[in-house]
């Protein structure tokens, strides 16, 4: 384990168009989502918040989350989308925050709920299981991604749009 500082920013998607025949991977945000995540960016910029790295769905509207809030920071985090991060359930979402490399201090995971939500209780322990769209908690840590736990872990912020 080491003694270095670490930060897991976990963001749900933003408000999305409802389905209407389009297939659920490709449904874009809403002008309303748009906004939240807007306003998530100003968030963690009024925070101080910076990601070095974002670990994103490959879905249209997490993407678009992802791509608003990073306009709003000084500083541009690097991106990979993951194909399991797509409605992954809460083990899978433990599995992406643990492969997080060593040289990753500030960790930025865009995703799905039920998944997104159940990680945030999980590590939080507010019982907020039914978090809204652009719902950002951040969860600081010391020690390894592998190490993250509700028991090592600080809560520094729980924002709703």
């Amino acid at each position: 384990m080491t003694d270095v500082r670490r930060r897991l920013v976990a963001l749900r998607h933003a408000t999305a168009v409802r389905g209407l025949g389009q297939p659920d991977i490709e449904r874009p945000l809403t002008a309303g989502g748009r906004a939240e995540a807007r306003a998530a960016g100003k968030q963690l910029v009024a925070e101080g918040i910076v990601p070095d790295h974002a670990v994103c769905s490959p879905a249209a509207r997490t993407r678009e989350t992802l791509d608003v809030v990073r306009a709003q920071l000084p500083e541009q985090p690097s991106v990979s989308y993951e194909p399991s991060a797509y409605n992954a359930p809460v083990e899978q979402l433990h599995s992406l925050v643990a492969a997080t490399g060593p040289a990753v201090d500030s960790l930025l995971l865009v995703a799905h709920n039920p998944g997104i939500a159940e990680l945030v209780d999980e590590l939080t322990r507010t019982d907020f299981y039914d978090c809204p769209p652009a719902t950002l908690a951040v969860v600081e840590f010391d020690g390894d991604w592998a190490d993250i736990s509700a028991e090592t872990r600080h809560l520094r912020l729980l924002w709703t749009p």
